[in-house]
């Protein structure tokens, strides 16, 4: 019998020197063909934003800040990188007309035996996130976000997440006010409807681990999306950790074409969306992963606090566990894809310094090395841990 410990595995971010060597890639390419006017002006500004978030994320790191404001203005700079495209946009913040740029990213994730090679023919579903990236031109640290897997998802992100309706389309609007505070939109409207076209997004980029561990390269194309908006944000006090947002704002757009970029991937880990959203309390976790024919998987969630944990859970789900190929980045087993769950709010308390443990078996049906991915299914509490481990 083999016993790994967890080890902390961290999906592939660029740092801010990649980043800043991206833009200047950037700006190179730009300069490559002067004959093309607009497409170089283009890809200037969206080198010279690439390199406004990289040292946003770098200055915060050296500061010892919010590690999760660095994830989000490292994704910006991803994002805006792979694109390659920015635009500019008006917004209207509680009356204010305010100057934004803005990129879109879709990325699409066909579930086939041949993923989106080309030439597949085997039938499988697609799996569509659209995210919108918008931050205020002199204050990037302004930033809008809306995240949704359909044109005209409804704007209906609870301020109380635990009593989120089940199973109901809806899109996730984030405003991040630039001094600390993080409202999330709890009702309105919204659209980003999708003009695809063939041309391949420029310029090509090398190929590096954005998104999933030895990432490979989507199939990337241009694309044009129709963005609007009307969406009133509140404050959540379940949601963003060390978060000050106080009051209420209306956000308004009306509907403008922003630039962006159609992402085709096979099989993996769905990219997360640039800006982080998480329950506001953490419980330290750790994954282990015993191989032995099966592989067992513990996830030892911890109290570490002096007073009971009330931890929510929207269904009868509290866990999940997943598993991913360490060569392709490609989720090769789900916990949760077989089963049925209650569909009912449920509540588990864990005692002050007390450990509770969340087990799965997974039958292996190939050898190679893996990641297993444990966390909790929780509106109230985050805590999540990996593990890498070889079956031979």
């Amino acid at each position: 019998m083999n016993t790994h410990s967890a080890q902390q595995i961290t999906l592939m971010r660029p740092t801010r020197s990649f980043l800043l060597a991206a833009a200047a890639t950037l700006g190179a390419a730009c300069h490559a063909d002067d004959a093309v006017t607009n497409s170089k002006l283009i890809l200037d500004e969206a080198s010279a934003q690439v390199a406004v978030f990289a040292r946003l994320a770098d200055s915060i790191t050296a500061s010892n800040g919010d590690p999760e404001l660095v994830t989000a203005f490292h994704g910006i700079a991803s994002a805006i990188w792979q694109n390659g495209r920015v635009a500019p946009i008006g917004i209207t913040i509680d009356g204010v007309p305010t100057n934004f740029l803005a990129t879109v990213q879709q990325t699409e994730i066909t579930n086939s035996p041949c993923g989106a090679a080309p030439g597949c023919l085997a039938l499988g579903t697609v799996t569509t996130v659209r995210t919108v990236i918008a931050w205020q031109r002199d204050n990037p640290k302004r930033i809008i976000q809306i995240t949704s897997a359909s044109d005209k998802d409804t704007v209906q992100t609870l301020i109380y997440p635990s009593f989120a309706p089940l199973h109901y389309p809806t899109a996730l609007f984030v405003f991040m006010d630039g001094t600390g505070g993080t409202y999330f939109g709890t009702s309105g409207t919204q659209q980003a409807v999708i003009t695809k076209s063939d041309t391949p997004c420029t310029p090509t980029f090398p190929d590096v681990g954005l998104h999933v561990i030895n990432y490979v390269a989507p199939t990337c194309t241009n694309a044009s999306f129709d963005v609007g908006f009307s969406v009133k944000a509140e404050p959540s006090s379940f949601l963003a950790a060390r978060n000050n947002a106080r009051g209420t704002h209306a956000l308004t757009m009306a509907a403008q074409a922003v630039r962006g970029a159609r992402l085709q991937l096979a099989p993996g880990v769905l990219p997360h969306p640039p800006v982080p959203v998480t329950p506001s309390v953490g419980l330290p976790a750790l994954l282990t992963a015993t191989v032995d024919g099966d592989v067992s998987l513990a996830l030892n969630v911890t109290n570490t606090a002096s007073t009971p944990a009330a931890v929510t859970f929207s269904s009868g789900q509290h866990c999940e566990f997943t598993i991913i190929d360490a060569v392709t980045g490609a989720t090769v087993w789900t916990w949760s894809a077989n089963k049925s769950f209650t569909q009912a709010l449920s509540t588990e308390s864990i005692g002050a310094h007390t450990t509770v443990t969340y087990a799965a078996t997974w039958k292996p049906t190939q050898k190679g090395s893996f990641i297993a991915v444990g966390s909790l299914v929780s509106q109230s509490h985050h805590a999540d841990a990996k593990v890498l481990f070889t079956v031979k």
